[in-house]
């Protein structure tokens, strides 16, 4: 080991050092009644409270930008109008293409449930019209390039990963993924099967039961996050489905197209603009409905799904807020400390280290969704503390509405965040990506910018404004799986329960229940 490597090691291990002698020295100095003064989560020696002084405030990251600057993501508009974003970046001998259309599930009906999903599958599993698709898989893998297809609520995302070496022969066949499927039949009936695989087993894991019956219960019917995919559904899909959806999808006008890695900003841009004059030019506007929004009724009460299992699996909560809510940032410091943060956040503290009925037992509150979003606090615990869980959740919400908040929770909360920021740009892609999304979502270019200048202008008083007005203890769902015989009456304290009904699907010739 150099001299100079144990000098760079020694000097932190010296200051950490120091500042614990000097934090011991501080605290056998107080007396008990400094010891334990202080509102919740404020209890700390004096040295603790010397220590943290030492910590400065957040330093803002270096966040990606478009523009001439040295580093920055160059964007431009081809002849096609297909928006492109490119940046170069020679450390490692990789490139990343990455696209996105406009499409997804949340632009479906009941009629056209999971025709998205299985077209973005076999746009890629389905092989093209050059390639069939154990070809291209054997020829992908032999180029050690990978592509795949997914689909989202309100996209449709594709993306290549290859050497910089086999750069141009996988950007062929990722093109022809992307705007010339050939969605074989076989390779259709391959993941028709395996949807119907999931379907008859979609009951099996009593948390996902949760996940979906909440959501749909608070969503509705009528919206998308409502739909349920039936066996019927699924079997009626054809190829001509498939065919349709792309050709109705696939437009330069609905593509955003970024490149990352090993090349020319000028030769890849050269790339992209020949690729894409093989799509024709549509004559009409994109032919997608308008994206739904959530009513944000509440649905107040008790509801169960009954599963003969021995632990119950919990979500308390209403319908939340979108990302154009002025009051974003609070509430998302509110939640921290609720149960979104650390175990020391109120719901984990109290539900899993002070009365110990749950491994895991925290809350969300989404801030990021365009349509509105769900509250929940969620927990698993055994069957016969089902109740008891219940009202330590609806305990602590009511405090937080209601009561107040500590510095120390404020602070572990807000610097959380802000802290968090510093790692989050490390990566050259996704900040490409990251820009080609916002575009893509409407959003502006600094909305990263915006969002930490926005947490650190957030003072408690607007986090205790936020649970008193974004915390509905009257409207609250609570929403439970599990054994509604063991749990007795412990549910009827928080108001009769009402039972919910899924669907048990099972294979033809099977047994088909309602549990």
């Amino acid at each position: 080991m150099t001299t100079t490597l144990l000098h760079e090691i020694a000097i932190p291990l010296v200051v950490f050092f120091a500042l614990g002698a000097w934090a011991i020295s501080a605290r056998a100095q107080e007396s008990a009644a400094d010891r334990f003064k202080g509102g919740r989560g404020d209890v700390h020696s004096s040295g603790f409270e010397t220590v943290t002084r030492l910590k400065g405030e957040p330093l803002a990251p270096r966040f990606p930008e478009i523009g001439p600057a040295s580093g920055a993501v160059e964007r431009a508009v081809l002849s096609s109008g297909t928006v492109i974003f490119l940046k170069e970046d020679h450390r490692l001998p990789l490139i990343r293409i990455e696209a996105i259309l406009r499409g997804g599930s949340a632009y479906e009906t009941p009629a056209t449930l999971a025709v998205a999903d299985l077209t973005a599958s076999q746009m890629r599993d389905g092989g093209t019209a050059l390639h069939a698709a154990q070809a291209l898989d054997d020829r992908l893998a032999f180029l050690a390039a990978r592509v795949s297809v997914n689909a989202g609520d309100e996209s449709i995302t594709a993306s290549l990963d290859v050497l910089s070496k086999d750069f141009d022969e996988a950007f062929a066949l990722f093109f022809e993924v992307l705007t010339r499927p050939a969605f074989d039949p076989a390779r259709l009936e391959l993941a028709r099967r395996r949807g119907l695989f999931g379907l008859w087993h979609r009951n099996d894991n009593p948390g996902v039961i949760l996940d979906r019956e909440y959501t749909r219960l608070l969503y509705g019917e009528s919206h998308p996050r409502g739909f349920m995919l039936t066996p019927e559904r699924l079997n009626a899909i054809g190829r001509d489905d498939l065919v349709a959806y792309h050709e109705r999808i696939v437009r330069p006008d609905n593509l955003w197209i970024t490149a990352v890695g090993d090349f020319r900003r000028t030769d890849v841009a050269a790339k992209l603009e020949k690729a894409l004059e093989a799509l024709p030019k549509p004559a009409a506007p994109l032919p997608l409905p308008p994206l739904p929004k959530a009513t944000g009724a509440p649905r107040p009460g008790v509801y169960v799904v009954n599963r003969p299992i021995t632990q119950s699996n919990i979500a308390v909560g209403h319908p939340g807020i979108s990302r154009d809510n002025p009051d974003r940032y609070a509430v998302d410091l509110m939640n921290r400390i609720l149960g979104g943060g650390s175990f020391s956040s109120r719901i984990t503290e109290r539900v899993r280290s002070d009365e110990g009925l749950a491994y895991s037992a925290r809350s969300a509150y989404p801030i990021g969704d365009r349509d509105l979003g769900l509250f929940r606090a969620t927990v698993q615990t055994k069957t016969e503390s089902t109740g008891r869980a219940v009202a330590l959740i609806l305990e602590e919400i009511e405090k937080m509405q209601s009561g107040a908040i500590s510095k120390n929770e404020f602070e572990t909360a807000r610097e959380s965040v802000l802290y968090g920021f510093v790692n989050r740009f490390d990566d050259p892609v996704q900040n490409v990506v990251r820009l080609m999304r916002l575009e893509f979502e409407g959003l502006p270019y600094d909305w990263d910018r915006r969002a930490f200048e926005g947490y650190s202008a957030v003072k408690p008083e607007d986090v205790a404004s936020a649970a008193r007005k974004y915390l509905r203890p009257s409207d609250l769902t609570i929403f439970v799986v599990g054994d509604a015989a063991a749990m007795g009456k412990d549910l009827e304290a928080f108001g009769k329960p009402t039972p919910v009904v899924i669907q048990d699907f099972a294979p033809p010739g099977g047994r088909k229940a309602n549990g």
